[in-house]
């Protein structure tokens, strides 16, 4: 089924529906992350339980940028910004990065529905364009199998993936329009707001000494010092190899890593898994490191 309407129309239409997974599609400024929370706000008033999950690893609105992030809202929405859970992807771009955006949704979507989400509306990023675009959309549509897709777009820019969506699976689609409002953003103030997430994420960190007898890393060598790793993403994984937090290296001595970072006093970190970009202290970021730099 795929069907047009208005965006004021489709909290109400999906509150009418079985519950389950509602994929929102769209490309970039699209205003997917406001009519996320229009929808959460319609389910929480009738008392649900509900996930959210962020896929948008560049504009992340749950979370830090690199990563993707869900929160679990009961009565009233939380501050989006603080996780419940967390998968480090990496980078802020998901291209190059497929595998690890399309697991980080599986995985994120998974915790929200174990901590007893009864629907679950999932973002899933902005990049629509061929090849990649469809790359991933396809395997997160293969991956969550979603009950209901929310379709926004300006033009017809969703027109080949609704198609083979409608020709080749049995699901729902909503169809809609952005608000005059939704407005288009520059890339100066794509990377403002970035800055400004990763400057709040860190705000309250403080200098972890790690031991490297203790930890796995992932890539195996990627501290073995044929790149300068200063100011490297990287994330701290716990005894699940579940993300705890994210972190920026300060240094990389023989015995030790030091690790700009927050989280709870007396988890133990079992391991450091690589990032792709490093950041200043302030937010900016200085660069990118290729994966073949770290073979």
């Amino acid at each position: 089924m795929n069907s047009w309407y208005s965006w004021d129309e489709i909290p109400q239409a999906l509150l009418k529906k079985p519950r389950g997974l509602v994929f929102l599609l769209g490309g970039p400024d699209t205003g997917k992350t406001t009519l996320l929370k229009r929808i959460a706000e319609a389910y929480l008033s009738t008392g649900l339980r509900i996930g959210l999950v962020d896929a948008d690893v560049g504009q992340s609105t749950i979370g830090p940028p690199t990563t993707i992030g869900m929160v679990i809202a009961e009565v009233d929405m939380p501050d989006l910004f603080w996780p419940h859970a967390l998968y480090f992807a990496g980078n802020n771009n998901p291209v190059g990065h497929l595998i690890e955006v399309a697991v980080g949704s599986r995985r994120m979507v998974d915790e929200a529905i174990q901590a007893g989400a009864e629907a679950v509306i999932f973002d899933s990023g902005g990049l629509i364009q061929p090849p990649y675009g469809r790359v991933l959309k396809y395997h997160k549509f293969e991956l969550l199998r979603p009950r209901f897709i929310v379709a926004i777009e300006r033009a017809d820019e969703l027109t080949p993936i609704l198609s083979w969506l409608s020709n080749c699976w049995d699901i729902e689609i909503l169809r809609t329009r952005p608000p005059a409002e939704v407005r288009l953003v520059s890339a100066s103030e794509r990377t403002e707001y970035r800055q400004g997430q990763y400057r709040r994420y860190f705000s309250n960190a403080t200098l972890k000494s790690l031991s490297l007898r203790e930890l796995c890393l992932y890539p195996p060598d990627f501290l073995s010092g044929k790149t300068d790793l200063t100011g490297l993403l990287v994330g701290l994984q716990g005894h699940d190899w579940d993300t705890i937090a994210i972190g920026i290296i300060k240094s990389v001595g023989q015995n030790t890593v030091e690790i700009y970072a927050s989280y709870p006093s007396g988890i133990r970190i079992r391991g450091l898994l690589a990032g792709y970009i490093k950041l200043s202290w302030s937010g900016v970021e200085l660069g990118r490191i290729r994966p073949r730099q770290f073979l």
